[in-house]
């Protein structure tokens, strides 16, 4: 929660100039799981919205959120266990919902008379929810393999660029590619086995979002 005020604080001090041009956007996102993180969850459909303060004509400040939602890949992860020596199969189902927030700056540089390319970064949190529940099924029985909820608060550093198209006075199209690093994420970790000495231990888990979507400009 400080964390989340900081944040606030910080972005509305950077955007107190009264001549600041506000815009909002709204996209839709698919979030592909990179790294590690990609042994065991696949792409995400989300969405992303904006709000950005312009300074100058190149220069924006701007607050980010959005939702993505990542499925475990179940079938992996009974390779994987099959593979180690493990006999019987899991029936998993372990989603992580992820809801960042970010403050960050973007910078444009015109390529043409209605296009812009922008480069930005952003650091934030991601508020994370990850729900584990399944069976596991072998030669003995099937047997309950246990429900288990957990909320994490993350922190994350968020960089990419793209380009925008004018297509009128006060719409524009906002093209995009990012790449979130989100800091100790244990809800990554349910996806393995506790039993394991492969359990998955990193600090960071990554991901690469595709963007497109529509701005407004106030």
């Amino acid at each position: 929660m400080k964390r989340l005020i900081t944040i606030v604080f910080i972005f509305i001090s950077l955007t107190s100039n009264s001549d600041a041009q506000i815009s909002v956007s709204a996209y839709g996102a698919v979030s592909i799981p990179t790294g590690s993180f990609s042994d065991y969850y696949n792409p995400a459909l989300g969405f992303r919205g904006n709000i950005f303060y312009a300074t100058s004509e190149n220069s924006q400040y701007f607050l980010n959120s959005g939702l993505n939602v990542w499925k475990f890949n179940n079938d992996k992860f009974n390779d994987w266990f099959h593979n180690n020596g493990g006999v019987g199969t899991f029936n998993l189902e372990i989603p992580i919902t992820a809801i960042p927030l970010l403050a960050g700056a973007r910078y444009s540089v015109d390529y043409n008379r209605r296009t812009k390319i922008f480069l930005e970064a952003a650091l934030g949190v991601y508020f994370i929810t990850s729900n584990a529940s399944g069976k596991f099924t072998d030669n003995t029985g099937t047997y309950d393999a246990g429900n288990e909820k957990n909320n994490y608060t993350e922190f994350t550093l968020h960089i990419g660029g793209g380009t925008t198209i004018a297509l009128g006075s006060k719409f524009s199209l906002d093209i995009g590619a990012y790449f979130d690093v989100i800091t100790n994420s244990e809800a990554v970790k349910q996806a393995k086995t506790k039993n394991s000495k492969d359990y998955y231990d990193s600090s960071r888990v990554t991901t690469l979002i595709f963007c497109a979507g529509l701005s407004y400009q106030f």
